[in-house]
C-alpha cells in the first residue's frame, strides 16, 4: 500500500507539472499574437465580420488617407455591416472603435469603415478615432449617431485609372 501511494503521489505531481506546462505555453502563445490578431478575435467575438485589419502609423495613414491622423500605432479596420436599420449600422462602427481600443491598449487611433457600403459607392466613409476623443465619450449616455459626430469622418475616393 504504501508503494501505491507513492506512485499516485508521483503520478500527481507529475500530471500537475504537464498541466502548468502546458498553461505557460498557452499564455505564451497568447502573447506572440499580433495586434491584428488581438483585434480581429475580439471583434469576432462581438459578431463583427473583419474583412482585413492594419496596422500602421499616423504618419502613414495621414499620406494614405490624405488627413491629419495623429499617433504612432493606428489601427485601420474594414469589416463589413451586416445589415440593419440605420441606428444598428452606427452603433456597430462604435463597438468596432471601442472593441479595438478594449483589444489593444498601445493603439493611439482607430480607423474603421464598412467595406460592403465601400464596394457599393466606390468611396470609405472612414470614421477615425483617437484614445482620448474615444475615451471622453465612452460612459457617455449619447446615441451612436452622436458619438460618432464627435469622431471624424474622412471621405475617401480612390481614384481609378
Amino acid at each position: 500500500m504504501n508503494q501505491s501511494i507513492r506512485v499516485i503521489i508521483g503520478v500527481a505531481v507529475i500530471s500537475s507539472l504537464v498541466f502548468g506546462f502546458v498553461q505557460l505555453k498557452e499564455s505564451q502563445k497568447e502573447e506572440t499574437k499580433s495586434s491584428a490578431d488581438l483585434i480581429a478575435s475580439a471583434l469576432s467575438k462581438k459578431g463583427i465580420f473583419v474583412e482585413e485589419i492594419l496596422i500602421t502609423t499616423g504618419s502613414e495613414a495621414s499620406k494614405a488617407f490624405d488627413a491629419e491622423i495623429l499617433g504612432s500605432k493606428i489601427a485601420l479596420v474594414m469589416f463589413r455591416i451586416s445589415g440593419g436599420s440605420a441606428e444598428e449600422k452606427l452603433k456597430e462602427y462604435v463597438t468596432a472603435v471601442y472593441t479595438t481600443f478594449d483589444a489593444d491598449p498601445t493603439l493611439e487611433g482607430v480607423m474603421a469603415f464598412d467595406v460592403n457600403f465601400a464596394e457599393a459607392s466606390g468611396t470609405a466613409l472612414i470614421i477615425y478615432a483617437n484614445r482620448t476623443s474615444a475615451e471622453r465619450v465612452r460612459n457617455s449616455n449619447l446615441a451612436p449617431e452622436e458619438i460618432l459626430n464627435e469622431w471624424r469622418l474622412i471621405e475617401y475616393t480612390r481614384l481609378q485609372k
